[in-house]
Parts: structure tokens; sequence; C-alpha cells
């Protein structure tokens, strides 16, 4: 079958050298930039109930979530993301953020990440960054 005659490091390094999760820590910071100024756009209510800093602690959790999805993609573990994605969905509950907030949040990321990673990349990353919020059950 031709499938099976393909070599499967296309999801590991690129021409370059990259892996996937070199190229989340590589582009942490635009993806977190582009992705947060999205969801002001688009849902501002997610980002209002943090008051005036709603915007930086925006970014800041969307770089949160970018750290642990880059950890995850280095150490090939996908029961870390879905561990990661309960935790930090029982911690922002206590913030007073719904799961209907996170889930958007996890959204424009990974629309984010669609954006700004190149192929393979992109699509490995989100991946598991949906695997990992959607196996968590609180989240």
């Amino acid at each position: 079958m031709f499938l099976d005659d393909l070599d499967n490091d296309f999801l590991g390094d690129d021409e370059s050298g990259q892996s996937a999760a070199q190229w989340v820590a590589r582009t942490q910071r635009d993806v977190s930039a582009w992705a947060a100024e999205a969801l002001v756009n688009r849902h501002p209510d997610v980002v209002s109930y943090r008051g005036k800093k709603g915007l930086l602690a925006c970014r800041q959790d969307l770089e949160f979530h970018l750290a642990h999805l880059q950890t995850s993609l280095a150490s090939d573990d996908a029961d870390a993301m879905v561990t990661y994605a309960r935790w930090i969905a029982a911690v922002v509950s206590q913030r007073g953020m719904t799961p209907r907030m996170l889930r958007l949040g996890v959204d424009v990321l990974a629309e984010g990440l669609l954006r700004f990673l190149p192929w393979p990349h992109g699509t490995r990353a989100v991946d598991s960054l949906l695997a990992g919020f959607t196996a968590a059950p609180s989240a």
C-alpha cells in the first residue's frame, strides 16, 4: 500500500532540523500575541473579565499553554496535555473563567499555530493541543 511506503519521519524534524516542539518554542510569542488579539476581537468577554490587564493576562495564559504544549511534543507524551488540560481547567475556573471561555481560547490558539508553524508541524501541534483538551472532561 502507498501509505505504508511513506517514511514516517515527515512528522519529525524538517529540513532545518526543527521539530514541532522547537517550532512551538520558536514562535511562542508571535502565536500568543496573535491569538490574544484575535480572542479580544472575536470574544471580548473572554478577556474583559480580567479587567484592565485582560489582554496581557490572556497573552500570558496562552504562552503558558504553549509552553506545556512544547513540553508535551518534545517528550512525545500525549497524556501530558490531558493532565495539563484538567489542571488548567480547575485553575482558571477558580479565577472565574468558564469552560466555554477556556475552549474559545484553545480554539483560537490552535488557529494561531496553524498560521505560524509550517506544515506538518502546525498540524501536529494542533492535534496534540486539541487531543489534550478534548480528552480532559472538565476542559
